[in-house]
């Protein structure tokens, strides 16, 4: 309980639990200044004294906020469509919040899960301009009051962030980027320490192929919870020539180690899901120079031995250029020499690793 004197902002959360509202009392407190109103709860249910609540806030001068009270195995959609169709924006002083009470008999991972299938419902870019107002207002604490969460970028170099619940009060955020030097790894790395040069933490990890090379950095996390729980995650997606970097903006809560290599393991998976993961194999970088009349057949040669065309010059003759999976290349001759009568030879110009759709 609070001394009068206290300097904190006080507010209530009701529903039609509390049955009939003393307003004029609450309206009295000089200390309260908001309410939070229960507007829905699952796929179905409207609070009944929702509307009611809100004009009597309002009437008695206080700012108004909206709860959905969340059923974790209710259908997700329906919960949120339910919500939107009551909490008007027009009604709302205060950011819309999500009440979780309950795991519905699931297990803190299945929950979690459950909570951020809901968010991303919620902060769907492509939704009707009806739940702009959910998903401007979908806010997380940060060290300068409450900031938007960011928007995923599905390319090359993403901004994905970490929403679990383990972690809330402190904001993570998390890049991906394909390099294949230690100059492109630790030049990226870099950049987003400039990018985020008041963030208290930006760990990072990368994984090259030439020569093998495994890097890890904790920046000042106890050692041990950041660095390599990144790198785990990117050896245990077997990926490489990538790096990761992950910002954290701390929130005032210690998460202990237990809880810090969760959240770099769990922000570190969360980039890898929203980036494109391709398969690279090695290949033969091949050349062939055959007549017209053959040449007809080579397309459909190279296609069926999973090879590729990489450039076609034509004179008397025509030259073909391709790659090929390594492994590939022994039958491919053996095809060409049945079509030619041993007339014409593939020739090998070199190797390197190419994507391959699989």
């Amino acid at each position: 309980m609070c001394e009068d004197t206290c300097s904190h902002i006080h507010g209530i959360d009701i529903s039609h639990y509390q049955g009939d509202i003393f307003w004029e009392a609450v309206g009295e407190n000089s200390k309260m200044t908001f309410v939070y109103i229960k507007a829905t709860e699952g796929d179905t249910r409207i609070d009944q004294r929702y509307k009611e609540n809100i004009d009597m806030a309002h009437r008695y001068g206080l700012k108004v906020g909206s709860y959905h009270f969340y059923r974790a195995r209710a259908p997700q959609q329906q919960q949120l469509e339910n919500f939107m169709v009551q909490c008007r924006p027009g009604d709302q002083d205060l950011i819309p919040m999500i009440d979780v009470e309950n795991n519905a008999g699931m297990g803190p991972e299945e929950l979690c899960d459950s909570l951020l299938k809901f968010l991303h419902l919620v902060e769907n870019p492509d939704r009707k301009p009806v739940a702009g107002f959910l998903r401007a207002e979908v806010m997380r604490p940060d060290t300068d009051g409450f900031q938007p969460v960011p928007d995923r970028f599905l390319s090359s170099e993403m901004d994905i962030p970490c929403r679990n619940k383990d972690f809330l009060r402190s904001r993570f955020l998390c890049y991906a980027k394909p390099v294949h030097t230690p100059e492109e790894a630790t030049s990226f790395i870099a950049s987003i320490k400039q990018k985020h040069w008041d963030a208290r933490h930006n760990c990072s990890a990368y994984i090259l192929r030439e020569g093998g090379i495994k890097r890890f950095s904790d920046d000042g996390e106890p050692q041990g919870t950041a660095g390599m729980p990144i790198l785990d995650v990117l050896e245990k997606s077997e990926v490489t020539d990538v790096c990761v970097v992950i910002t954290r903006y701390f929130g005032g809560i210690l998460l202990g180690a237990g809880g810090l290599v969760r959240a770099y393991s769990h922000s570190a998976t969360l980039a890898l899901e929203a980036g494109e993961v391709i398969t690279m194999v090695k290949c033969a970088q091949c050349e062939l120079t055959c007549d017209y009349t053959l040449y007809g057949r080579i397309p459909a040669l190279i296609a069926e031995h999973d090879g590729k065309e990489t450039g076609t010059d034509f004179t008397d003759n025509v030259t073909v250029r391709f790659t090929l999976p390594e492994d590939n290349v022994a039958p491919f001759q053996a095809k060409l020499t049945e079509l030619s009568s041993g007339k014409y030879q593939v020739s090998v110009t070199g190797n390197d690793f190419f994507e391959m759709d699989l």
